[in-house]
């Protein structure tokens, strides 16, 4: 067992047991916290970073800075929706427990603990965690509920939908294809509209993509592959509209515009901004989770959540990391598995800014692929580079 494999077994356990206050979860965090933080020194220290660090560098340090500031100022925070209080200190760690896993994953394939292979032996392990997961959050909201009611809105959604970039690295196609569906279909079923969306969006990008980069011998038969999946998802949420009054609702509502509150939430956040904020706070922003002081709940929106709390200022950081990412995955070629990967990272969480939160809720799985894609990129830029050292020395 290498470091890599006990730091993604302590993940899974982690991802089963915190959605549920489970206090496993609170000494499993303290240990990858600590393994965190000590690659995290050691990648500055010792690896020469590819471009997209700079951007979540300069990210990082802004939520540290403004995370400090909070909790030193020690203000109250509620959301109203609910009535449950905010910690201070909870918005630096919720950026560092989605961001900084990054880095580990990226020393560690670096440094050949993490490779493909490992990945396929992990993602079936991946998937059923989030699997028993989804059941325990409907256990839950079925305990819950006073009104009688079997459907609910599992947040799980999400997390599914950050194992479809970890399906390029999957061998066999029909493999592919199978995990494809079951994600999707678990998708459907945690009636998350903003999740469902964008993982059709994902899951198109990248059938599509296979199709454009497989040789002629096979395309066909890929196009084929691609077509049945399409298909069988089409399948799926029409039985779902079919069977489910709740899911009926919920598109239906879907397309007469209903945003669950966003808008009324969206609305306020802006007139804030424009009207009410000093020009202080519109520079450098009102400080950490001061959108619960203007709101009932979170922005539920990246771009809004960023600039109420850290102002322009922070919008144009956010702007800076976005660019970043997609030069860094632009540079590689089209026809790559990182590619893919990497594409369906970037589509994922790119969608997620504008209607949920994308910063502050990367997984795992996403963060270990995304570590490893960046790895794969320095391995590649050193390589070409040796090979024009060697070019100048034949010459």
């Amino acid at each position: 067992m290498n470091v890599c494999n006990f730091y993604i077994l302590l993940w899974c356990i982690f991802n089963a047991t915190f959605p549920l206050g489970n206090m496993i979860s609170r000494p499993v965090f303290v240990i990858i916290f600590a393994i965190t933080v000590y690659y995290v020194i050691y990648a500055y220290m010792h690896c020469k970073l590819p471009k997209y660090f700079h951007g979540l560098t300069l990210l990082l340090l802004m939520f540290t800075i403004y995370g400090v500031v909070a909790i030193a100022n020690n203000d109250i925070h509620y959301i109203r929706a609910n009535g449950k209080y905010v910690p201070n200190e909870i918005y630096i760690i919720t950026a560092y427990k989605s961001l900084l896993p990054i880095f580990p994953f990226y020393v560690m394939t670096l440094k050949k603990q993490l490779t493909v292979r490992l990945i396929n032996r992990w993602i079936l392990i991946f998937l059923a965690v989030t699997v028993l997961t989804f059941y325990l959050n409907y256990d839950l909201m079925l305990h819950a509920s006073s009104t009688g009611r079997t459907e609910f809105t599992n947040n799980q959604g999400n997390v599914f939908l950050s194992l479809l970039p970890l399906i390029p690295f999957i061998d066999g196609n029909k493999k592919k294809y199978m995990l494809i569906l079951i994600i999707v279909f678990f998708i459907l079923f945690s009636m998350k509209r903003g999740a469902i969306i964008t993982a059709m969006v994902v899951v198109f990008w990248y059938l599509l993509n296979m199709v454009k980069t497989e040789n002629k011998g096979r395309k066909y038969i890929v196009i084929t592959g691609a077509a049945f999946v399409i298909s069988i998802g089409l399948f799926f949420a029409d039985y779902l509209y079919g069977h489910s009054e709740y899911f009926q609702t919920r598109f239906e509502s879907t397309l007469e515009g209903n945003s669950s509150g966003r808008d009324i939430i969206f609305a306020e956040m802006i007139d804030y901004y424009l009207y009410d904020a000093s020009q202080t706070q519109q520079v450098i922003g009102s400080g950490a989770n001061a959108t619960l002081d203007i709101a009932i709940n979170y922005a539920h929106n990246d771009w809004l959540e960023i600039l109420i709390n850290n102002g322009i200022l922070g919008i144009i950081l956010f702007v800076f990391y976005w660019v970043r990412f997609y030069i860094q995955w632009k540079g590689l070629n089209h026809h790559s598995i990182l590619y893919s990967a990497f594409g369906m990272l970037f589509l994922a969480y790119f969608f997620r800014t504008f209607y949920s939160m994308s910063y502050g809720d990367m997984t795992s799985y996403a963060t270990m692929c995304l570590g490893y894609c960046l790895a794969k990129c320095t391995e590649q830029k050193a390589l070409n580079n040796n090979k024009t050292k060697n070019n100048y020395a034949i010459k």
